[in-house]
């Protein structure tokens, strides 16, 4: 299906597993998503004829684990053999044997910020009998290793540490401020633009000039590059930045203002005005689709929710594909895509 050069996105309504059957082999460049966390919220409401279908409420970890790596195969077949995935996940705490929770949790509605965690769980249902309770169930990792094990290369274990965390009641422990984002590959060779997030080089950081003296103090780089005409041609050829230091030469001038992003992204939740109060930052979003989508490529969120990362792909010059179970968030999808200006891609088709 050729694709319009004018950003377009599209969503399918339905089970994520079905949905993705629909979508051609190896025609996505890049996945972002974020499954609803295990036991946490009901984002449908209990008579509600996909009930069976929804993810996130299995009796279990472990079926909560099968189901996404049911998913994740699926999705292996739709992403090109040089995509990227970015996958999303909070913790669980057990809950031992009872349960008491909000009406408001119950009903789907609370906090609009992403990730509350908190050591009752999430809306009630079930135990974990076999963990007493308030333990830290390892989610995030349980379907990462278990992915690994389903032939994905987990390829970075990504921190988002949030600056303006959701407050919990907890004395005993400290408060959970961060969840992860796992960068999962199909091969060793895929596309990623590491100039396209690298950050701003700090004074103290190891990689941009380092002093000679003592100290081994490291500087920004400032004013003209202090190495011989030697040591430029070494350096070229890929000689050691650290030679210098034993050479009698005043530092090693490493050439960069920028360097590689670090693997802790510190990026404060957003609020969402919209009915769905689970939403991601925009930012979050946009570091990974300039990371792993070169522009005017494909992006999936199997797990759509309020349309983030679809708005965020069409903004930043990218198709957008969506996958949404529930079709009262597919409104809401449509609306931030549409009154940015963004095209559904059966107008493009019908032009």
């Amino acid at each position: 299906m050729p694709m319009s050069t004018v950003a377009t996105y599209r969503v399918f309504i339905g089970d994520v597993r079905e949905q993705l059957r629909l979508l051609p082999t190896a025609s996505v460049h890049c996945v972002i998503t974020s499954p609803p966390y295990w036991n946490l919220r009901q984002y449908l409401p209990s008579d509600h004829p996909a009930k069976a279908q929804e993810i996130g409420q299995e009796s279990t970890p472990q079926e909560y684990v099968h189901h996404l790596v049911e998913v994740f195969r699926e999705i292996r077949r739709v992403l090109r053999p040089d995509g990227t995935v970015w996958l999303n996940l909070a913790d669980t705490y057990s809950r031992g044997t009872r349960v008491q929770a909000s009406s408001d949790t119950q009903r789907g509605r609370g906090s609009r910020m992403h990730g509350a965690v908190t050591d009752a769980g999430g809306y009630g249902g079930v135990g974990f009998p076999d963990r007493p309770a308030k333990n830290l169930l390892g989610i995030p990792w349980r379907v990462a290793l278990v992915l690994q094990d389903d032939g994905w290369i987990l390829r970075s274990d990504i921190i988002w540490s949030k600056v303006n965390p959701l407050p919990e009641s907890v004395t005993d422990r400290p408060t959970r401020s961060h969840e992860y984002i796992f960068l999962l590959v199909q091969n060793p060779r895929y596309y990623y633009n590491a100039a396209a997030i690298a950050e701003p080089v700090r004074v103290g950081d190891n990689g941009s000039y380092f002093d000679r003296g003592k100290t081994g103090a490291v500087h920004p780089h400032q004013g003209r590059d202090q190495r011989s005409k030697e040591r430029r041609r070494h350096d070229a050829f890929g000689g050691n930045k650290y030679h210098a230091l034993h050479h009698g030469e005043p530092g090693v001038f490493t050439g960069a203002d920028t360097r590689n992003r670090r693997d802790v992204w510190i990026i404060p939740t957003q609020p969402y005005t919209g009915t769905h109060y689970a939403a991601w930052p925009e930012r979050l979003v946009e570091l990974m689709i300039l990371a792993g989508c070169p522009e005017g490529g494909v992006v999936l969120d199997p797990f759509a929710g309020s349309g983030t990362t679809l708005a965020v792909a069409n903004r930043l010059g990218r198709h957008a594909i969506g996958i949404e179970i529930n079709p009262e968030y597919v409104s809401l999808i449509h609306q931030r895509c549409q009154q940015s200006g963004f095209v559904w891609a059966s107008d493009v088709e019908r032009q």
